[in-house]
């Protein structure tokens, strides 16, 4: 079975993607009713509730993905394994190779940042930090399962099944992933070219899933790349406010070390996952 395409169905219509994206849509709006209501119970705007604080944030992801795998099952009446993959099981060595992968990267590169002079500061607190990692290796997973699943799975093959073009739906997708983080803060504090960052990731992710016919390699990523973000190193103004090991006191800015995995290692990794896993004529297949 071709990802991109994914199975056939019974009784195709376009009706059944708009109830399914409403009902996904209508499941994490209500998540976010939720969320609000535990936020205002909970909080008491210090760092005290940091890793709660979290998990509620999650909480809209959690519905919104319910919402969306009970769709595929009985609306489409498609197994929730083909918004997924091609395989005939979820490839976890391809996951956590992903995610080992990247995360390595990340870290590396901020040793570097530190070593040169950036201001990142160790903060490391047990007490913080263990309901901070159980929070994060427990819903992180489902947050980011939920956009790549959405985007990457379920709408990148509703595209390519009403125009024919895979190549074209990764773009599509792209840019609806790119224009959906509009409202993040980093949008605010460096402006519109953040939006880039969203969309040639969204892209790097795409080709992923339509080249490798499986969203186990993105998945990884995606994953690896929220962890790093909420448990190693924070900062004052991204869509994660944690007590992570580090926080960067730096001033925002759109520099190297948001270029750098958009120019360099975003490709490279593509060029790795290419000879490692021997995709066939991913050139020819940007066309298809």
């Amino acid at each position: 079975m071709s990802f991109a395409k994914g199975p056939e169905e019974a009784n195709p219509s376009w009706e059944k993607y708009l109830v399914t994206i409403a009902a996904t849509c209508l499941s994490f709006v209500i998540g976010l009713f939720l969320a609000a209501f535990l936020m205002r119970s909970f909080s008491d705007g210090q760092q005290t509730w940091s890793a709660m604080e979290f998990a509620i944030n999650l909480i809209p992801h959690i519905f919104g993905l319910a919402g969306l795998l009970a769709s595929v099952r009985f609306i489409h009446n498609r197994p929730i394994l083909s918004v997924i993959t091609s395989r005939k099981s979820f490839d976890w060595r391809r996951f956590f190779f992903a995610a080992g992968l990247w995360l390595t990267f990340q870290m590396v590169f901020m040793l570097m940042a530190r070593s040169a002079g950036a201001p990142i500061v160790f903060e490391f607190s047990v007490p913080k930090l263990i309901p901070l990692l159980l929070v994060s290796l427990l819903l992180l997973p489902i947050q980011t399962a939920f956009e790549d699943i959405f985007f990457r799975g379920y709408l990148f093959q509703g595209f390519t099944k009403a125009t024919g073009k895979a190549g074209a739906s990764v773009l599509a997708v792209a840019v609806i992933f790119g224009l959906i983080h509009a409202g993040n803060p980093e949008m605010k504090v460096l402006g519109n070219i953040a939006m880039v960052y969203y969309i040639i990731s969204g892209l790097f992710l795409g080709l992923l899933a339509h080249f490798d016919d499986g969203l186990e390699l993105g998945m990884g990523y995606h994953f690896a790349n929220n962890f790093f973000g909420a448990v190693i190193v924070t900062n004052t103004w991204q869509v994660f406010q944690t007590n992570a090991l580090f926080t960067d006191y730096g001033e925002p800015s759109f520099g190297w070390e948001l270029l750098l995995p958009l120019l360099v290692l975003q490709p490279l990794m593509l060029c790795a996952f290419y000879r490692i896993y021997r995709w066939k004529n991913p050139l020819k297949r940007i066309l298809e």
